[in-house]
């Protein structure tokens, strides 16, 4: 005989896409798997079928490899040199251009969780980005706890297309505000 069994699983926000791909993998792998639902909330819920009296599957997840801090240390950084009075914009401006010499595609932007980036724009005159506080410059801005607030990650790829995973270059800005 069998049991159904549910399970849930949240997938951490800053993870992103990757992060719901990793678990779905996992899922997938269980035996008997029969409903997956994902839902708005972040949240992976799961049936599956276990033979009655045998021990439930323990997936055991590990999201911290796929987190951007993580992702941003396993690469190549290069660091943009500031002058004192440089605005936001005219920063935001030299690391797309740092990345375009460097032949790349912009990712995405990763910053600290408690970031000084809307600060550092309202600073500059810029009003009003904190009202999207997870796209600027048309790409995402993800958070982490280890990224330190002050500093701007620009991460850069092989192509449009491609995930946080993908980075294979970041390009780094302290945001003097």
């Amino acid at each position: 005989m069998y049991q159904k069994v549910s399970k849930t699983i949240a997938v951490p926000k800053n993870v992103g896409a990757d992060g719901f791909l990793h678990a779905l993998k996992n899922i997938l792998r269980v035996p008997r798997v029969q409903k997956v639902v994902i839902d708005a909330g972040g949240k992976v819920t799961y049936d599956y079928f276990k033979v009655e009296g045998s021990e439930d599957t323990v997936l055991g997840l590990d999201f911290d490899s796929l987190a951007p801090g993580a992702v941003v240390r396993t690469v190549e950084m290069q660091e943009l040199e500031l002058v004192e009075d440089d605005k936001a914009p005219v920063v935001m401006c030299h690391l797309f251009r740092m990345c375009r010499i460097s032949n790349l595609v912009p990712i995405a932007l990763v910053t600290g969780a408690n970031t000084l980036f809307w600060k550092w724009h309202d600073k500059a005159g810029v009003r009003g980005m904190e009202d999207t506080p997870h796209d600027a410059y048309g790409l995402s801005i993800l958070f982490d706890e280890i990224v330190p607030d002050e500093v701007i990650l620009l991460c850069a790829g092989y192509s449009k297309e491609s995930t946080l995973i993908d980075s294979v270059k970041v390009f780094k800005a302290v945001m003097l505000t």
